[in-house]
């Protein structure tokens, strides 16, 4: 079984998984020499994860602790920038919710104008539309914007 994508929906849509999976694989996004020139540091080759993450880890690293950079793909899909204003709230929202109840900080969405491309920086990760698709860059604010500047023109 496929899965469609709809176009004409009311509402932003999850899509299944085997849609993000058939994304452009995203260690392609940015290469690990680009990664190490932005980092100023050697890391590990990039390692795509099952859930369709790729973790850029640095030198020796082997899990989640060691992951310098983190690129991701949302599963939805949205129609208008309109639309990825609305998500962005509602996902500031909900987590500052969580946090509040966990007695953490409360998260903040910045928009951010230099990435060429609908975007907002929620600590720690910058989101950015392109073509209906969410793509997340994990890193402190200029790192992913130097990453976003060398992965959007990929990211069709």
């Amino acid at each position: 079984m496929s899965a469609r994508i709809p176009r004409f929906t009311s509402k932003p849509m999850l899509v299944w998984h085997r849609w993000v999976s058939r994304c452009p694989l995203l260690d392609s996004l940015l290469t690990e020499a680009e990664a190490e020139a932005i980092l100023s540091k050697k890391l590990e080759p990039p390692q795509p994860q099952e859930s369709g993450d790729c973790w850029y880890m640095r030198e020796g690293g082997k899990d989640l602790p060691d992951v310098e950079i983190m690129l991701s793909v949302l599963p939805v899909y949205l129609r208008s920038e309109r639309e990825f204003d609305d998500f962005v709230a509602e996902q500031v929202k909900s987590l500052n919710k969580a946090m509040k109840e966990a007695g953490g900080m409360e998260f903040t969405a910045q928009r951010v104008g230099e990435v060429g491309a609908p975007a907002y920086f929620v600590d720690p990760g910058l989101y950015v539309l392109q073509g209906g698709r969410v793509l997340v860059i994990a890193a402190d604010r200029p790192k992913a914007v130097s990453i976003a500047a060398k992965a959007l023109p990929r990211f069709k």
